[in-house]
């Protein structure tokens, strides 16, 4: 009978295991140590470790976000476009400490993004660098630092027998914070660095707080370790100066110490002393907040909940953000869920049963329910600043949003962290580690969404088709980008649903006016004028456009006038209404307009740049309406405000050179004034070139006029800003002039016209 064979010993690791063998036998092993807690002899995983896997998971799951473009409106306006950043110099920066830019005093963030704009300038050599991937990475890199942050902060509160367990714990708790999908808003939109450095800087002043009360239980408060206070508070203030709602860093210490790191018979003595230690905090958050109300101007349109409904919006808003916590299907940047729409949603509609529900099933658990209840006493208040018991601007849009759950995630990583040090058995805290994992798969998945502003507001509408402000903002994108049957369908959209849009009315009627359709044009603006006044003025103005281009002149001077008599303050408005008037060739009246914008935008000063600058149109339009007296009126009034305004003297040695009444010919005076006008601007303006040829040829000196021309042409072609062919055109005209020894006299308007846009591009911003 043949020996019989034993069977092989069997795998001493657990059967679970079997399902961890697709991954490589190096990694399987150092996973399997890792969940089930490594011995002193034989530790796999140091704290160094995991925080470079913490490193490597941040890059993994939000490293794309690097190369993505702005995603909204806002990007552009606070970083490039922000006229307080570009250039980012300390003057420029400094203002903004003393005052509030789009409605947010913020200026610790601002700083930071002078910072990164001014570090990009650096690196590719553009004085205006408008290439989002430096704030891209910066927010990065900021919550790179919060989430390790968060595992010192976690390493700090828990402890196991056996070593590492307790970090490994920790960083199950801190993945949980870096890659829940609620963090991808914050992390991947620009503007959410805001709510990035504001909770970096507060973890950093908790995690310093923590560990002074650490030191303080060992040597007495008394000690060295005191002092530890000091930069805690000056980081709590930076906190406060990226955003306000850093204030939740308060309850937050004081929770973290009364519950982890005080004996539960000793809380009540330990809440008195981190009472004290917190006044300064508290001082310091109350004067932040009281200047920061004070700077930042209350947002149009925000309708504060009835008191007596707060307390069901702030339940609402922690139901909402324990289902997105727990259940994160459908996230997105505008929720809709404004304390209004609560108001429609009826009794089950709202989630103030969840709360609740969580509330008394933490009661109803007899282990631990004190430290449970803790943990999300600290989870509510890190979310009190925006649960809606005080109004805030954005709540015209939603009371709820993704970025304002990144500090509450602490308390998600303190559970997660204490869930896995609890769990006995090592197939759960795999479980649990697979659960961070399936999050940080739907983050890869929901990343995309902020990769322009395209998807940014088509998501936003996905998830919310009823927002007004992403779909209209949406309908501009196609607008600017000329794709105008996709522009009208979400105009159209929009004034289905909104009726009284009058916005979307206008911008919808500018759409038309583009494509040439000035009867639809001019029905969408009048429509406008009748559900709203509050943009009349635009309105006004559209229909004015629309009508001239229909030839119905009479009637657009109606709604021109209509216009700068809502908005008198507007030079704009007065500049597309003489600019129309002059197509019309109605010069007479442009220059009139011009003169009143003058006098009402010039805020009184005559030497004000806008000032000037409608009088140098009104000396134009005069000038093309044959009216010299009233032309040179507009020149000395600039003279006396501006003595050497190249614009002016060019046109007073132009009219001294040419002009056919003997009373105003003056050679030598027109000379005169044109080479000063050249010398001031170094020869290198051909329309000035010309003025001073035809100066020399008043003169008869036709041998310099025609040598002034060749320096006309020369002048040309170095600069960027002219059209040579028109630049050679004028040559021609003027080479027949003077080679015949004929002055420029008889046809002075149409030729000094020719060079009307060169003049104005080159000194006249409109």
């Amino acid at each position: 009978m043949p020996a019989r064979i034993p069977n092989p010993p069997m795998d001493p690791a657990p059967r679970w295991s079997l399902l961890t063998q697709a991954i490589p036998s190096p990694l399987r092993a150092g996973f399997l140590r890792a969940i089930q807690g490594a011995t002193a002899s034989d530790r796999v995983c140091t704290d160094t470790v995991y925080r470079a896997l913490l490193v490597a998971i941040v890059f993994l799951v939000f490293g794309p976000s690097i190369a993505f473009d702005y995603s909204q409106h806002d990007d552009a306006v606070n970083t490039f476009q922000n006229p307080f950043l570009n250039p980012p110099m300390p003057g420029n920066v400094l203002a903004l400490w003393i005052q509030s830019y789009e409605g947010l005093y913020i200026p610790v963030t601002y700083t930071a993004w002078a910072f990164v704009g001014w570090i990009s300038s650096l690196l590719t050599w553009t004085a205006n660098n408008h290439s989002p991937a430096g704030y891209h990475f910066a927010n990065l890199l900021v919550h790179l630092i919060s989430v390790l942050l968060v595992f010192s902060i976690l390493r700090s509160l828990f402890t196991s027998p056996r070593p590492g367990r307790a970090s490994c714990a920790a960083f199950a708790g801190a993945a949980l914070f870096a890659v829940h999908p609620c963090q991808v808003e914050p992390v991947a939109w620009i503007t959410g660095m805001k709510d990035l450095l504001s909770a970096a800087l507060a973890l950093a002043a908790i995690r310093i707080y923590l560990k002074n009360s650490i030191s303080s239980g060992k040597e007495g408060l008394l000690s060295s370790p005191r002092r530890l206070l000091e930069p805690a508070t000056v980081l709590f203030v930076a906190a406060l100066l990226a955003k306000p709602s850093a204030v939740a860093a308060i309850p937050i210490a004081f929770l973290l110490e009364i519950t982890f790191l005080t004996a539960e018979g000793d809380r009540r003595a330990a809440a008195k002393r981190a009472a004290r230690r917190l006044l300064p905090w508290i001082i310091v958050s109350l004067i932040v907040i009281v200047l920061s109300k004070s700077l930042q101007p209350s947002r149009e349109g925000v309708a504060s909940a009835p008191l007596w409904f707060r307390p069901v919006v702030l339940l609402d808003s922690l139901g909402f953000y324990l289902q997105k916590l727990i259940w994160p299907a459908l996230l997105g940047p505008d929720y809709g869920r404004t304390p209004q729409s609560l108001l429609t949603r009826g009794f089950f509609g709202v989630l103030w049963w969840l709360p609740l529900a969580v509330t008394a099933l933490l009661l109803a658990l007899r282990r631990n329910r004190t430290l449970n209840l803790l943990i999300f006493a600290l989870f509510t208040c890190a979310l009190l600043p925006y649960s809606g018991l005080i109004s805030f601007n954005f709540q015209i849009q939603s009371t709820v949003a993704d970025r304002y759950a990144y500090l509450a995630m602490l308390a998600a990583a303190l559970l997660t962290t204490r869930i896995f040090l609890a769990c006995r058995v090592p197939a759960l805290r795999g479980a649990i580690l697979l659960v961070v994992a399936l999050f940080a798969v739907r983050s890869m998945s929901y990343l995309p969404v902020f990769t322009n502003s395209e998807t940014y507001y088509r998501h936003a509408i996905t998830v919310n088709p009823a927002s007004a402000h992403n779909r209209f903002n949406l309908a501009n994108e196609f607008r600017l980008e000329e794709r105008f049957d996709e522009a009208i369908a979400e105009y159209r959209i929009l004034l289905r649903l909104f009726p009284a849009m009058d916005a979307a009315a206008i911008n919808l009627g500018d759409v038309y006016y583009q494509l040439g359709d000035y009867a639809e044009s001019e029905n969408l603006y009048r429509r406008a004028l009748e559900v709203s006044i509050r943009n009349a003025p635009t309105a006004h103005q559209g229909l004015a456009h629309a009508l001239s281009a229909s030839g119905k002149y009479i009637e657009a001077d109606h709604h021109f006038l209509a216009a700068v008599r809502r908005d008198p303050n507007s030079a704009s408005r007065y500049l597309k209404w003489a600019k129309d008037l002059e197509k019309r060739n109605r010069f007479s009246y442009a220059a009139e307009v011009y003169q009143e914008a003058a006098h009402q935008t010039g805020t009184g000063q005559e030497s004000s740049e806008s000032a000037i600058i409608l009088r140098r149109l009104a000396a134009r339009s005069w000038w093309k309406a044959g009216d010299t007296e009233k032309c040179l009126e507009q020149v000395n009034r600039i003279l006396s405000a501006s003595p050497e305004d190249t614009y002016a003297l060019n046109m007073l040695s132009w009219i001294k050179a040419t002009s056919v009444d003997e009373a105003l010919r003056d050679s030598e005076t027109a000379i005169r004034l044109a080479e000063k006008v050249c010398e001031l601007t170094q020869y290198k303006e051909p329309y000035l070139l010309d003025t001073l040829a035809s100066a020399y040829a008043s003169a008869q000196r036709y041998r310099r006029a025609i040598a002034t021309l060749d320096k006309m042409v020369e002048a040309a072609k170095k600069s960027d800003h002219h059209d040579i062919a028109q630049v050679h055109r004028v040559f021609r005209n003027r080479i027949w002039y003077y080679a015949n020894a004929q002055p420029l006299e008889a046809d002075n308007a149409r030729l000094y016209s020719e060079f009307e846009e060169g003049s104005l591009t080159a000194q006249v911003e409109e």
